[in-house]
């Protein structure tokens, strides 16, 4: 009955889980999506709006658009949908939105309304509202000339006579320029034209330009923008469908191909006549596909002027220069960057280093180049940044000479060369060896570790079991174990002294082997020993089990001892039989082997039935002592890890946009993870997404916070130091005492868990060795126990220090890394003396704080002020 009651709470509670996991589950995740409309108020009858609707998402479908038969349809709908990432201070924020444009132009003045329109989201239909337009003006012959148009080309479209003509619908390409120098950006512009009437759904290249001769750049356009023109007294609605930005790598008289394209425009078909059949055929609207190409077109690109200076590097256009050294306080072995920025506009992907000659004695390195350029309608803007990596080897003073770049200038027509200034370079006596100095360059030429796998979400409100109570509890409860088993051990020592409790506690086994005896003794037929054997192992039995003299052993001694014991009455009566059947068959004529069989068994059960009765007599239901309170201990030592809820897998979305190499989305996919559960592995892979988009700070930052969880994971300690050893420059770090740095090595190679539990295994070998020093009977076995308990207690306190210090550590120990170089003072004030410069993703101890001021510990062991928005704590 009790463990039925104890299924049903259980299936009650299973039941209300699940109900709240249903329930949870079905929360709506989407806030609440509306139809947005804009639309001018007014508008001229001879002129045209636009009219655009727009849902915050990107999985809408089914558009229905409102009745528009009071204007004129010049384009739309055009659909155009945006997914877009952006990352402000370090928070990414996604913006998604759905837009349907329409250009329309007014057939006649008055107060137009334009009815609702409706839009399929997550399965429920939204409405816009109605907006109402005034139309104003006189119409003259342009829209007179349009109406006619509009009319003239629905009519075409109904009864689809004849195909479009080139003058209908083509594509024109215009080049910026055409007479430039070689390296000289060119933009091309392809744009469509189509004559009012004519409903172009779509435009597609039919194969990849063919720029031989030249370096091409494609401009993304997410939508084609159309506007009404008119081109030989015809008005055309005009869109740009591609743009390429492109270098000439030769000279002469070059030749731009042409590209083909294929055009879908939607025409009504004739073979629906039938408003029923035209019906449920898509309202009998058909697309054609028309094929369109643009013309060649041919551009003069001149040489570039003769002879060029030594130095040009290729650069062709407007820029500038600047140089300077990231590495302030140089010492010997340090590795130091020195940066030279070249911005402008330009062919900047095509930039080549320019050349930095450094001092003889210095080790230089391939320098890395950054290339940070935007292609746009005005050309390549930008910079590239060049980082040169160097180690000096030798104290003194040294000098670097003036980096020279020279380009071409195609305004002026001729060579300009920029230069940047001299710098003077200290070096001071350093700290690090010719192998530290090859770690870091190792460091620096490896890549990140991958992602990790999800894990438990950290608990930030109890997040270690060392100094909770069921770790403490784990202790009294191996000190109750302990005690349990030096009362077991001396009861047994105190038994083996006992000759004749000795004799008790073995005559069980001993009347078992004397059984054994007598069962061979019936197989060989030889009925006089057996009986005999049978009869004394019974009496023998009897008399050690409850401690009869031989002298007084009897049936009446017998019968009393049992009911003394609480032996079940049934027993008694059954000892009486087999003793009178044993003492007559050694006297009597001989039986038959079944009644031997028969009485060789009940001496067997009576033998079985007093053992039982004397094993659970008292203690019946009760689980051994010892055994009991190491379950408990097993269960306490376990309970922290199940307090730890699993992870749920929402990192899916993160791991496949970074496979995609979509760090950007990655990046707030892996925010939102960390948001909701919060553990090393998603502040690792926060960090790594980081790292992929260059943002040092932030991935240091996460790989901070992700390190502080899990101090031994070594993928996140690799992690880290790959990014530190990609930061432009580094601050000296404190040398410390041999001792104390092992002694932290030591302490960081466990967590703090960990040391916990091998403190408890060390505090069993000290107890253990304990009751061994206690209990061995030999000298050597006590010296063993003696020596084991001292080390045994010594590493207990020790392990517990070393968990201390890492609580300490995760609680006390406040850090933070710089988001962008600041300034640091003595004291909490700008106008006070500075201090120094703080390089970003610098790592900082925090040891005071104010309103808007920290007090942090830098590497090299000085404490000075910095402002907190500058920083973000890990």
């Amino acid at each position: 009955m009790k463990q039925d009651k104890t299924n049903g709470s259980t299936h009650y509670i299973y039941t209300t889980f699940f109900l709240l996991l249903l329930l949870f589950g079905l929360q709506p995740t989407a806030q609440a999506q509306q139809l947005s409309v804009e639309a001018p108020s007014t508008a001229d009858i001879n002129g045209y709006f636009h009219l655009k609707y727009k849902v915050a998402t990107t999985s809408a479908s089914g558009f229905q658009a409102p009745a528009l038969s009071d204007f004129i349809i010049l384009s739309g709908p055009n659909v155009a949908q945006s997914s877009n990432y952006k990352m402000i201070n370090g928070r990414t924020t996604n913006n998604e939105s759905t837009t349907y444009t329409f250009i329309l132009q007014p057939r006649r003045k008055g107060t137009l309304t334009i009815g609702s329109a409706s839009v399929q989201v997550g399965g429920k239909t939204l409405h816009s509202r109605s907006v109402t337009i005034n139309v104003t003006g006189t119409p003259g012959k342009s829209q007179t000339a349009n109406a006619a148009s509009n009319s003239s080309a629905s009519s075409a479209q109904v009864t689809a006579d004849g195909p479009i003509n080139s003058r209908d619908l083509f594509i024109t390409v215009t080049p910026s320029r055409r007479r430039v120098f070689r390296q000289e950006a060119i933009l091309l512009t392809y744009r469509v034209h189509s004559a009012v009437g004519i409903s172009l759904q779509n435009v597609m290249m039919s194969s990849k330009p063919d720029f031989k001769g030249w370096v091409s750049q494609e401009i993304p356009h997410s939508t084609v923008q159309t506007s009404l023109e008119r081109i030989n007294g015809k008005s055309y609605r005009t869109g740009i469908i591609l743009q390429y930005l492109i270098f000439p790598q030769q000279e002469g008289k070059l030749t731009i191909p042409g590209i083909n394209f294929t055009c879908t425009v939607v025409r009504r078909s004739v073979d629906f006549s039938d408003p029923i059949e035209a019906f449920f055929n898509g309202g009998g609207e058909v697309g054609v596909q028309v094929q369109r190409a643009s013309a060649p077109t041919t551009v003069t690109v001149d040489p570039l002027p003769q002879p060029q200076p030594a130095a040009f590097s290729g650069a062709v256009g407007r820029f500038s220069i600047s140089g300077q050294l990231l590495t302030k306080d140089l010492s010997t072995n340090d590795i130091a960057t020195y940066r030279v920025v070249i911005k402008g506009n330009g062919n900047l992907k095509l930039i080549t280093p320019p050349s930095v000659v450094f001092p003889k004695d210095f080790d230089t390195f391939t320098p890395k180049t950054t290339q940070e350029v935007k292609v746009g309608v005005d050309g390549t803007s930008g910079q590239v940044v060049f980082d040169y990596t160097f180690v000096p080897h030798n104290v003194g003073k040294y000098t670097l000479p003036a980096v020279q770049f020279v380009y071409f200038n195609p305004s002026s027509g001729k060579y300009e060369t920029l230069q940047t200034a001299m710098k003077h370079l200290m070096i001071g006596k350093g700290r690090h060896s010719s192998a530290d100095v090859q770690r870091e360059l190792a460091l620096r030429n490896s890549d990140i570790h991958p992602l990790l796998p999800a894990e438990p979400t950290f608990d930030a409100a109890h997040p270690f079991w060392w100094g909770s109570w069921t770790y403490f509890g784990a202790y009294f409860l191996l000190l109750l174990a302990a005690g349990g088993a030096y009362i077991l051990i001396r009861r047994k020592v105190a038994r083996d002294a006992d000759e004749v409790g000795l004799r008790q506690s073995k005559a069980g086994k001993a009347a078992k082997r004397q059984l054994k005896q007598a069962y061979q003794l019936l197989a060989q037929q030889q009925e006089k020993p057996f009986y005999e054997a049978l009869n004394n192992a019974l009496q023998t039995y009897l008399a050690a089990k409850f401690k009869i003299s031989t002298v007084d052993l009897s049936l009446d001694v017998v019968k009393a001892a049992l009911a003394a014991h609480h032996i079940a009455p049934d027993t008694i009566q059954a000892v009486a039989d087999v003793w009178s059947a044993c003492e007559y068959a050694r006297f009597a004529p001989a039986a038959n082997d079944m009644q031997k069989n028969e009485l060789y068994r009940q001496v067997a059960q009576i033998i079985d039935r007093v053992e039982a009765a004397f094993q659970s007599g008292g203690r019946k239901g009760k689980l051994p002592p010892l055994p009991l309170l190491l379950l408990l201990l097993t269960l306490m030592g376990a309970l922290h890890s199940l307090s730890l809820s699993a992870a749920p897998s929402t990192k899916a979305e993160g791991e496949t946009l970074y496979a995609k190499q979509d760090y950007i989305g990655a990046v707030a996919a892996f925010e939102r993870t960390a948001k909701t559960n919060p553990s090393a592995a998603s502040y690792y892979n926060l960090g790594n997404a980081y790292y992929r988009t260059k943002n040092l700070p932030q991935a240091i930052l996460y790989y901070e916070r992700a390190l502080r969880l899990s101090p031994t994971n070594a993928d996140i300690r690799h992690n880290l130091a790959v990014a530190r050893a990609h930061l432009p420059a580094h601050n000296n770090m404190q040398s410390e005492m041999f001792l104390i740095s092992w002694a932290k090595a030591l302490m960081r190679f466990f967590t703090a868990d960990a040391w916990a539990r091998i403190s408890l295994f060390m505090f069993i070998l000290a107890l253990l060795g304990g009751l061994l020093f206690r209990f061995s009977s030999r000298v050597i076995g006590r010296k063993i126990g003696f020596t084991t308990l001292l080390v045994g207690l010594l590493l207990t306190i020790c392990c517990n220090v070393f968990a201390w210090r890492a609580t300490r550590a995760y609680f006390d120990e406040q850090k933070a890394v710089v988001m962008r170089p600041t300034t640091v003072f003595i004291s909490p004030d700008g106008a006070s003396k500075q201090a120094g410069q703080l390089n970003e993703g610098t790592t900082v101890t925090i040891t005071d704080k104010t309103t808007q001021w920290w007090r942090v510990r830098l590497p090299d062991g000085r404490e000075v002020w910095a402002q907190s928005a500058t920083m973000e704590q890990v």
